[in-house]
């Protein structure tokens, strides 16, 4: 097939570039004095302007190059460590906390791959005391998966969390103790021994063997063992 060459004239603009002018051939390349949008003026190689290789005098590619590597200038904050801490141990498996994210699957939106996009959508934490959480533990770390909350409101949503009926009434056991103002851990302890849960929930003194018998401490090295 018969390929056509294209004709440029003077006045014709590419990207941001206008023809002003055009040279005769050297040695066999045509070349065209262009002046661009920033006011600079260039000897361009028309076949670069055909092909689009060259756009602009190179100041497009300075702005290009600013932009790309802009700084956001919170490097420094604790919303950019709690981003960066979210990627690690998702993409690195020496990170902290990888087996429990990244080995399992979970994974970061694309769209989060840099920090200016994953503050435009969460914004800061409310208080020095919120934490980045998954609404559901088992998605991906998503716009409409993730929310700001509490440590304990983020203790309730763990998958370790241990989920107990009082009254006929399901709840968590962080949330039971915090409704009865029981102890977290005692209580724990006296599950893990077979107590009911709602006498471990109400039993407020440490009964005669509740944590010092054999039994306990057979209980406690099992599940330390499990962990």
């Amino acid at each position: 097939m018969r390929r056509f060459k294209r004709v440029i004239n003077t006045g014709d603009k590419f990207t941001r570039l206008t023809v002003i002018k055009l040279y005769k051939k050297i040695v066999g390349k045509k070349y065209a004095k262009c002046k661009c949008e920033c006011g600079s003026i260039k000897k361009v190689l028309v076949s670069s302007l055909i092909s689009g290789n060259t756009k602009s005098c190179g100041c497009l590619c300075i702005e290009k190059r600013y932009f790309n590597n802009r700084i956001h200038g919170m490097r420094s904050s604790r919303v950019y460590r709690i981003w960066s801490g979210m990627k690690s141990r998702c993409n690195i498996p020496s990170a902290s906390g990888y087996k429990y994210y990244g080995a399992r699957g979970i994974k970061v939106q694309k769209e989060w791959k840099k920090f200016e996009d994953f503050y435009a959508d969460m914004g800061d934490p409310p208080t020095n005391r919120h934490e980045l959480d998954r609404i559901d533990n088992e998605g991906n770390y998503t716009k409409n998966n993730c929310r700001w909350v509490t440590e304990i409101q983020q203790g309730r949503n763990r998958r370790s969390n241990k989920n107990i009926n009082i009254d006929g009434v399901k709840m968590t056991l962080s949330e039971a103790c915090e409704k009865f103002g029981a102890d977290y851990r005692r209580t724990l302890d006296r599950l893990n021994l077979g107590w009911n849960p709602l006498k471990a929930i109400k039993t407020k003194k440490c009964e005669y063997g509740d944590r010092f018998s054999s039994k306990f401490k057979d209980a406690y090295k099992k599940r330390r063992e499990i962990d």
